[in-house]
C-alpha cells in the first residue's frame, strides 16, 4: 500500500467587506419659491470610506438620486414633506433624515401681465425691441418674441429687450409682438408694434453755399435732402470735425480766425441712422479791414460831438448834423431801420457793421437789403441777442431796442 503525503495547510487573509452605512443627513430643509418649485438642502454626511450620493424622498417615495447637497423639485399643487438618505459605493444606505416641515404648492392659473410700451428702434442693420417688464402672482419666467406671427427667439428671453437682425428685407414693414409666460405655463396677452426696416440712405442735401461771410463768422445754407421714409436732420462738419446736428437748413459758425479757409461738409440722415453722401464747400473768412481812418459812423456828412454823457444822465442827448442822436450810451435813429428802407440812418447802421467786421469794407449804400439783414443777424448772434428764426418771428435780422443798444459798443 502506498501512503499519500498530506500537503501543508495554507491560510488566506481576505479583506473585510464595507458594511458600514453613511451617517444620516442632517439639517434638511425644504423651501418653496415664487415659481412653485421646492428647494431641498441638507448638510453633507460622513462615511468610513466615502459618501457616493443621496436619495431624496417626497411624501415617503423616492424621487431623485443626486451627488450634490441640494435638489430642486417641481411638483404639482399639493402639500409635501421631504427626507434624504445617504449611500456609499458599497451600496450601504443610511437611515432617512427626519421629515421636513410641510411645504404647500398652490395651483397657479393666473397669467402674467402683458408687456407694456413695446417700442421698435430701427437701425441700418437691425430692429431692437424694448418693453416694460411684466408682473405675475408667482413669477415671470421669460418672454417670447414673434415677427409676423412666428416666434423668432430660440430660447426664453429673460430681459426686456431683443435685437432682430436675421432675414430682414429693406423697406419692408414687420409686425412684432411679445408675450410673457410664468413657470406654470400661463401666458400673457401680447403687445404689438409695427416697424419698417430701412437701409436706404437719404439724398445728399443740394445747394450748399455760404450765405454770409465776415472776418469771424460764416452762415451756411443748403436745400433740403429727401428720403424714402422720412428725413430727420443734418450733420454739419468743419474740417472733418462735427459741429452740430440740426433739423434746419442753415447753420451759423462763429469764433473763426480772419483770412482762414474752412472746409464744411453737410450730410442728411434718417431715423434708421442711414447717412447720405456729403456735400462740401470751402470758405475763407474776410481779412481785417486796413487800419485807415474810419468815416464817422454816426453822421457821414458831419462830425459827432466828442462828449457823450454817461448812460442815465439827465438830458444826456447829443444830436448829429443829419439827425442821428446818441442818448446816454445808446444810439438813437430817427428814421425806420427795416428791410427795403434807404436813408442816412441805414447808411450809419451799415458803417457800424463794417466797423465791427460784419459787412465788407466800405459797404455803406444806405439801402437795407439782404446783405445788411444778414450782417445784422450775424451781429445779433455774436452778441447773444437772438440767433435763429427770422425778422418777423424772433426779431433775428430786425433792429430792435436791444440791438440798437448793442450797436453802440461797436
Amino acid at each position: 500500500m502506498i501512503a499519500l503525503a498530506m500537503s501543508a495547510a495554507v491560510s488566506v487573509n481576505a479583506q473585510d467587506a464595507d458594511v458600514s452605512p453613511p451617517a444620516v443627513p442632517t439639517a434638511v430643509t425644504a423651501t418653496a419659491n415664487n415659481a412653485n418649485q421646492v428647494l431641498i438642502v441638507w448638510s453633507a454626511s460622513t462615511d468610513n470610506v466615502g459618501v457616493a450620493g443621496y436619495y431624496v424622498y417626497r411624501n415617503g417615495g423616492l424621487i431623485a438620486n443626486t451627488g450634490s447637497g441640494s435638489y430642486i423639485d417641481s411638483p404639482a399643487a399639493g402639500a409635501y414633506t421631504y427626507a434624504v438618505a445617504a449611500y456609499d459605493a458599497a451600496g450601504n444606505v443610511s437611515q432617512r433624515s427626519s421629515q421636513t416641515a410641510l411645504v404647500t404648492i398652490v395651483s397657479d392659473t393666473t397669467p402674467p401681465s402683458a408687456p407694456a410700451h413695446l417700442v421698435a428702434t430701427v437701425s441700418s442693420t437691425s430692429i431692437t425691441l424694448t418693453w416694460d417688464l411684466s408682473s405675475d402672482n408667482m413669477a415671470v419666467a421669460g418672454y417670447n418674441v414673434y415677427r409676423d406671427g412666428l416666434q423668432i427667439n430660440s430660447g426664453p428671453i429673460t430681459t426686456n429687450t431683443y435685437v432682430d437682425s436675421s432675414g430682414l428685407i429693406s423697406d419692408r414693414s414687420y409686425t412684432y409682438s411679445v408675450r410673457a409666460f410664468d413657470p406654470s405655463g400661463n401666458t400673457s396677452e401680447t403687445s404689438g408694434v409695427l416697424a419698417r426696416y430701412d437701409t436706404t440712405a437719404p439724398t445728399t442735401p443740394p445747394g450748399l453755399t455760404a450765405s454770409y461771410i465776415s472776418t469771424n463768422s460764416i452762415i451756411l445754407k443748403w436745400q433740403p435732402g429727401s428720403d424714402n421714409i422720412g428725413l430727420v436732420g443734418y450733420y454739419v462738419f468743419r474740417n472733418g470735425l462735427q459741429l452740430a446736428t440740426t433739423s434746419g437748413t442753415t447753420y451759423t459758425d462763429t469764433g473763426l480766425t480772419t483770412s482762414t479757409a474752412y472746409t464744411y461738409t453737410v450730410n442728411s440722415y434718417d431715423a434708421a441712422g442711414n447717412l447720405s453722401n456729403p456735400t462740401a464747400i470751402t470758405v475763407t473768412t474776410l481779412a481785417v479791414a486796413a487800419p485807415a481812418p474810419m468815416p464817422n459812423v454816426y453822421a457821414p456828412t458831419a462830425a459827432l460831438q466828442t462828449t457823450i454823457p454817461p448812460a442815465g444822465t439827465a438830458g444826456g442827448t447829443n444830436t448829429t448834423a443829419n439827425g442821428t442822436t446818441v442818448s446816454g450810451n445808446a444810439i438813437v435813429f430817427f428814421g425806420p431801420l427795416k428791410f427795403g428802407v434807404q436813408s442816412n440812418d441805414v447808411k450809419n447802421l451799415q458803417l457800424l457793421l463794417v466797423k465791427g467786421g460784419f459787412l465788407a469794407p466800405n459797404f455803406a449804400t444806405g439801402y437795407f437789403g439782404s446783405l445788411t439783414q444778414k450782417a445784422v443777424q450775424a451781429f445779433q448772434c455774436k452778441q447773444a441777442i437772438v440767433c435763429s428764426g427770422g425778422p418777423l418771428t424772433t426779431g433775428w435780422g430786425a433792429i430792435g431796442p436791444r440791438t440798437k443798444k448793442a450797436l453802440s459798443t461797436l
